[in-house]
């Protein structure tokens, strides 16, 4: 059963048993809880870099690879770099990474 908090007499009800399998559909994790978790496992995996709280300040990319200078001045080359800038990705759209989307009118 899910709720927003919201005084409403509305609500979901879903339980995973009349699922064929009775797995669940997905977990409500805690925006805190799941970075946390995320820094946690980052700083066990040596094969991660993190490099925050700086900010790219540019970008440049070819067929076999990416570059971008961030706002410390380092400079970064890798075949794939990732980054987790949000849903209005400002590399995405450097990038020239385009999105399909629509609204539905149900976010606050």
């Amino acid at each position: 059963r899910f709720s927003d908090g919201a005084r409403s007499p509305l609500h979901l009800h879903f339980d995973s048993r009349e699922l064929e399998g009775g797995e669940p559909l997905g977990w409500i994790v805690e925006n805190v809880v799941l970075r946390a978790a995320i820094f946690e496992a980052i700083e066990k995996t040596p094969e991660i870099k993190l490099f925050a709280p700086a900010r790219v300040e540019r970008a440049a990319f070819e067929a076999e690879s990416a570059h971008v200078e961030l706002s410390t001045g380092q400079r970064l080359s890798a075949p794939l770099i990732v980054a987790a800038d949000g849903r209005n990705s400002a590399l995405r759209r450097q990038a020239g990474i385009k999105t399909a989307g629509w609204q539905y009118g149900q976010t606050g």
